[in-house]
């Protein structure tokens, strides 16, 4: 056989051998429509037309190759033998309506390839509308107006809707429902209620969102608000100050700007000192009407105070709001103060303390002044007018006589006798020591009253003397209505036992000076703080000389003036001369503090010193005078063998130590008189 031909058929042979295994045939492409998450099925069959059995493998692809499985994913195929490949797909919820490719290729395990493109549908399944009945309304400012929306799923299953409102015009604006579900098919009416007090236009976008899909269905609403009611509401001030207890109106101005007559109520929210002159105005459009706020504060109150006047339209419901600052003004207020707050004083020890009053207000006012708590303290003065923004001042005096030792609260008040009634007042606590611990000191101030000049200076010497047996310390102290006019030197004492020291209060008065008497009162404190002891000096201000006599000068009292009269001249010159004489030998005696006192300058020092030589020769003449007229009348007796000179100054030794025994008995009565008391 030729080579050729055995060659040929083997070739012939081997294609026919390898056509007949890889030869198969699969089912044609198909088109499924389906709702998202919804499944669509594809059925791929398979037929082996080979002679062998064969393996397939099956792949997706296209732009639903996404949402696609196969099952099975390959399969083996005997010769002759048809199998079937399930493709499921299932488009996403996020999926979009719209048709998308899906093939499917089937390869063999020869190597041969087939693939078959199938369409799928995703249909709109999830739809919703959202109409409006009437998209524009208008309404008068105040007024609602109301909006009918209809909501219909339109899709293929139940959805839960979410409804808002969005632009210029959802702050005025409220829904009927926030969560609407529905069927398939069901619709639901939506009201949109708007309500504005200004006159303006809105526009309004109601949305309606399926909470499982995402589907949205929206419709515009536009809203105009009419000035139908419009108004203003305006104070004629908006802070106003005037005094307590007193009547203040303000004018407030309401004015209708809109196009319909109204009814305005007026309320007013403040103090319930605040309160309206009418609360209902009927106004004509275009209209003004005036009312007042009346203000009207009781004593006793002060400060800022709010006041809210609102006005509101009945018909329209529209407000508007002022606030006025009422500043209340402490026309009558009054200030009382004492100085000191608690003192110690002995029983039987009279003490005074000077008490600032002031009155503080816009107005005069008349006060009446008491003192309560005890019945031993009192003032001097029970009655003060005052100019307003002025103060005075008066004196508290404390006289604890026969009182136990203990505390008592004294307190003081000054209460206008006006119809405000503005009233202050102070206390003072006084300890009083025990009786032991008191009485050690004796103070004596050697005047009890003295004139004093403007512009001149006045000295009054102050004996201070320990009674007890041990050394103590005193500190001295000035009070009483005069006591910023005096000065007490030395302000501190140390005494032994039975000793006794001279201080010196010295005083001066500046002119324009408001009071003729004043009264001081210098006291005696131990070193614990006990007010021991005082004596009061009663100062009288005189504006121009005074004569002043040998009575004066010397400071006697009216009885011994009126027995030197009767006396004759030569006695009232033997009492001076003795005085003069205890000023000589005791420099530290009163009778100096005396002169001091009544004197001031070197010419009137001149004129004393020339009174006591006159003085002197007349005291001559008359001893002379006196020595004879016995040896006219009686036998004459041998002559003293002392002179002229010795026999004058034997007789100025006898007038000082009648003149020391007088003043003694004098310091025992006053001594007396305290131990009385």
């Amino acid at each position: 056989m030729n080579i050729r031909w055995i060659v040929g058929l083997i070739l012939i042979v081997t294609l026919a051998s390898l056509a007949s295994v890889s030869a198969f045939t699969t089912g044609s492409g198909l088109s499924e429509s389906v709702c998202s998450t919804q499944t669509a099925l594809f059925v791929i069959p398979i037929t082996n037309d080979g002679t062998n059995t064969e393996d397939y493998t099956v792949s997706l692809s296209g732009n639903a190759a996404k949402w696609a499985v196969a099952a099975p994913a390959g399969l083996t195929l005997k010769e002759g033998e048809t199998g079937t490949v399930y493709i499921y797909a299932t488009p996403s919820m996020n999926a979009l309506p719209g048709e998308y490719s899906l093939k499917v290729t089937v390869t063999s395990s020869s190597g041969e390839s087939k693939t078959i493109t199938n369409a799928l549908d995703v249909a709109d399944c999830h739809k919703a509308s959202l109409v409006a009945s009437v998209s524009t309304q208008e309404s008068c400012a105040g007024l609602p107006a109301q909006f009918s929306l209809t909501l219909t799923n339109e899709g293929s299953f139940s959805e839960n809707f979410e409804l808002h409102l969005s632009g210029s015009g959802a702050s005025v604006a409220a829904l009927s429902d926030n969560v609407v579900k529905l069927a398939s098919g069901e619709t639901r009416e939506i009201l949109v209620t708007v309500n504005s007090d200004d006159v303006e236009s809105y526009t309004i976008a109601v949305t309606a969102q399926s909470q499982g899909t995402g589907v949205v269905a929206t419709e515009k609403l536009n809203y105009v608000s009419l000035g139908c009611y419009d108004f203003d509401l305006s104070p004629d001030k908006n802070y106003f100050s005037f005094c307590e207890n007193s009547e203040a109106r303000i004018p407030l101005s309401l004015d209708n700007r809109g196009t319909l007559e109204s009814t305005f109520t007026l309320t007013v929210d403040g103090p319930k000192w605040a309160a309206l002159d009418n609360t209902e105005l009927r106004i004509p459009a275009g209209g003004t009407r005036t009312t007042n706020l009346i203000l009207f504060p009781g004593y006793g109150v002060s400060g800022d105070f709010k006041v809210d006047v609102r006005a509101v339209s009945k018909e329209g419901g529209l407000s508007s709001k002022r606030e006025i600052v009422a500043n209340v003004l402490e026309c009558h207020s009054t200030g009382l103060e004492i100085p000191e707050s608690e003192d110690t004083i002995c029983p039987f020890t009279e003490q005074s303390y000077e008490v600032s009053l002031a009155n503080l207000g816009q107005y005069v006012e008349h006060y009446a002044i008491a003192v309560t708590g005890v019945d031993w303290a009192s003032v001097d003065d029970a009655f003060k007018d005052i100019d307003a923004g002025e103060s005075t001042k008066f004196t508290l005096n404390v006289n604890p006589t026969n009182v136990e030792s203990g505390q008592y609260i004294v307190k003081v008040t000054a209460e206008s006798q006006d119809s405000c009634h503005t009233s202050d007042s102070d206390i003072l606590t006084i300890n009083i020591a025990s009786r032991d611990n008191c009485f050690g000191v004796d103070i004596d101030a050697q005047y009890e009253s003295i004139d004093v000049v403007y512009g001149e200076g006045a000295l009054v010497p102050v004996v201070v003397e320990n009674k007890g047996t041990q050394e103590s310390k005193y500190d001295l102290e000035v009070s009483g209505t005069g006591a910023s006019y005096a000065q007490l030197n030395p302000s501190t004492i140390a005494l032994r036992g039975g000793d006794s020291e001279t201080a010196y209060l010295y005083i001066s008065m500046p002119e324009q000076t408001p009071t003729n008497i004043y009264t001081l009162t210098i006291s005696a404190r131990l070193e614990d703080g006990t007010l021991s002891d005082s004596d009061t000096v009663e100062v009288r201000l005189i504006t121009q000389d005074v004569d002043v006599g040998l009575g004066d000068l010397f400071d006697r009292d009216e009885e011994e003036v009126e027995e030197e009269e009767t006396d004759g001249v030569v006695s009232k010159i033997k009492s001076v001369v003795g005085g003069v004489i205890d000023a000589g030998v005791g420099g530290t005696r009163s009778v100096t503090g005396l002169l001091v006192a009544k004197t001031a300058g070197f010419s009137n020092w001149l004129i004393i010193l020339g009174l006591i030589v006159l003085i002197g020769v007349v005291i001559f003449v008359w001893k002379m005078v006196s020595d004879l007229e016995p040896s006219m009348k009686e036998p004459k007796e041998p002559k003293s063998k002392k002179g002229l000179w010795e026999r004058f100054v034997d007789f100025l030794e006898e007038e000082d130590e009648d003149f020391e025994l007088d003043k003694k008995d004098k310091k025992n009565d006053k001594k007396k008189k305290k131990g009385r008391r």
